[in-house]
């Protein structure tokens, strides 16, 4: 699923008319259209689902919407839109289930601290470390799950699976505020630096050209 992510970019880019060079949209509509047909956990819904995001980055460039969904009775339609869905659809993988969240993302992604809920310091830790959450949990799933308790897993109850999946949280909460202070702050942090030297690598090697243009 991650793949299909990566591979949807350039053409989303294309999508919000932000100019990509047309070869690469080529390449991401052909590979979209592989993954989907090798990838059979790949459905409809999950591509809607996609489609909302890129929607959602689309509509927050839009000044009067960002400004209308920023207000703070939008945060309670984006609660009420997150707390429906967990509370009344099984799967977050249904056409209603997913303009709820479609919603609730579009409203977030314009500004609304939902009253100040995403403001506190907790919050914005864990929206630092969200890249990390997203790319680390499915590994304590499988190491928990697949290699400490195998089959036995299959016996246990929904109250016992949850059970499970809670105590995990604290090891991935630090796990990822480890890998965010170790390794992506320090990169993030490195490349304002390196932009500027490639940039500057640029200047130089084109001034260093000019004379050989002029021979």
């Amino acid at each position: 699923m991650r793949w299909l992510f990566y591979a949807c970019l350039p053409l989303a880019a294309f999508c919000l008319r932000t100019s990509p060079p047309i070869h690469w949209v080529i390449v991401s509509l052909a590979a979209v259209v592989v993954l989907v047909m090798v990838m059979p956990q790949v459905r409809l819904p999950t591509l809607y689902a996609f489609a909302g995001g890129f929607a959602a980055a689309g509509l927050v460039r839009i000044a009067a919407i960002r400004l209308m969904l920023a207000r703070g009775v939008w945060g309670a339609v984006a609660i009420l839109c997150l707390a429906t869905t967990f509370t009344v659809y099984p799967t977050a993988y249904t056409i209603p289930a997913l303009l709820l969240l479609a919603g609730s993302f579009l409203i977030i992604a314009c500004g609304n601290s939902l009253y100040g809920i995403l403001q506190q310091p907790a919050s914005m830790v864990l929206g630092e470390m969200a890249y990390g959450l997203y790319l680390l949990h499915s590994v304590v799933l499988f190491v928990t799950y697949g290699l400490l308790l195998g089959e036995s897993a299959a016996t246990f109850s929904p109250v016992e699976h949850w059970a499970i999946v809670l105590c995990q949280v604290p090891a991935l909460i630090l796990m990822c505020f480890a890998t965010f202070r170790l390794v992506e702050k320090p990169g993030m942090n490195a490349v304002p630096c390196w932009h500027a030297r490639l940039i500057a690598r640029g200047a130089h090697a084109g001034v260093r050209s000019v004379p050989s243009d002029h021979q």
